[in-house]
């Protein structure tokens, strides 16, 4: 009896162990849909998460930073109220009325910039803002993806090739999934449970199958 009784507890560790390691290697079977934060994949879903920095360039001229809405402007001498991204075409149109006139956007100081990582800065004045705009250097031309929109909850299987560790992880919108993934170390093997959903720029939901 005592016997039956060990081999049974051998025969369920057994079990569990290769359960555990087939969970551990479910991220590897399909290496095509497995990605890296510095992969192409990566690359544009980073695009497509980040805070859409360059919806305003008519505003601050840069495309390192938004600036969070509602913000009054002084433009040509005629004062703006812009609350929403309808106010970038007021703030044109004026800029275009005459061509005379200098077309430079004051600010109303303080002002939050908001930067691709979601994190923001408070402005105080002109002084400051030149600052971080001459710390930001060059717009290096990789801006946001605007014409799709990810539906979430969206998940991720996750493997750490470091410590052999594989679990899932869950993300409900831009900020987590633009953090999450810029923050995971470069040997983290990524791959998306497919299928999700996306909104194209026609406000249709389109399912994506795969990479």
């Amino acid at each position: 009896m005592k016997k039956n009784i060990i081999v049974t507890i051998i025969a369920l560790l057994t079990l569990t162990f290769i359960s555990c390691q087939d969970e551990s290697e479910k991220i590897v079977q399909d290496t095509s849909q497995n990605f890296l934060k510095n992969s192409p994949v990566a690359n544009l879903i980073l695009r497509t998460t980040q805070y859409p920095t360059s919806n305003d360039n008519i505003l601050d001229g840069t495309s390192c930073f938004g600036v969070q809405l509602p913000v009054t402007v002084t433009v040509n001498g005629q004062q703006i109220v812009v609350a929403n991204q309808s106010g970038y075409q007021t703030v044109k149109n004026v800029i275009d009325q005459y061509l005379n006139d200098d077309d430079i956007v004051n600010f109303n100081f303080p002002i939050t910039i908001i930067f691709p990582n979601f994190t923001t800065q408070t402005i105080q004045n002109s002084n400051n803002f030149q600052a971080v705009l001459n710390a930001c250097g060059q717009d290096n031309g990789i801006n946001e993806i605007d014409c799709i929109n990810i539906v979430y909850p969206l998940t991720m299987n996750v493997y750490n090739s470091n410590n052999q560790i594989a679990n899932t992880v869950t993300v409900t919108n831009n900020n987590n999934l633009y953090n999450f993934i810029s923050n995971i170390s470069p040997t983290t093997i990524l791959s998306i449970i497919y299928p999700i959903s996306v909104i194209n720029s026609n406000g249709q939901a389109v399912t994506v199958n795969s990479n």
